[in-house]
């Protein structure tokens, strides 16, 4: 999913012509495709308040990005495996666990 519609030049000639009606041909294709576009564009923010309100309405709107579950299993397996490794080798191989992690 792409987090911007026009392009920060786009906008610029934008409230260029707003302010001043100037146009190019540059701005005159952003008003083609605004034509073009701006019926699917429409859907899109409809389909994208509708999952904003059901996001809040379940309280995940606010939450911060999580890892996938399996990322999140796979990391505490190794965390687990890595303190079986310390509590085996005891304050001996502790630095070259390090080094190890380091790598």
């Amino acid at each position: 999913m792409r987090s911007y519609i026009f392009t920060d030049a786009e906008i610029e000639r934008i409230f260029k012509w707003l302010r001043t009606g100037e146009e190019d041909d540059a701005l005159r294709m952003t008003f083609v495709e605004i034509r073009r576009s701006l019926r699917r564009l429409f859907v899109h923010m409809e389909i994208m308040v509708m999952v904003e309100k059901e996001l809040r309405r379940q309280g995940r709107w606010r939450r911060r990005t999580r890892l996938p579950l399996e990322l999140k299993l796979a990391m505490s397996k190794v965390s687990e495996a890595m303190m079986a490794v310390r509590a085996r080798l005891g304050d001996k191989g502790t630095t070259r666990v390090r080094k190890a992690e380091a790598s």
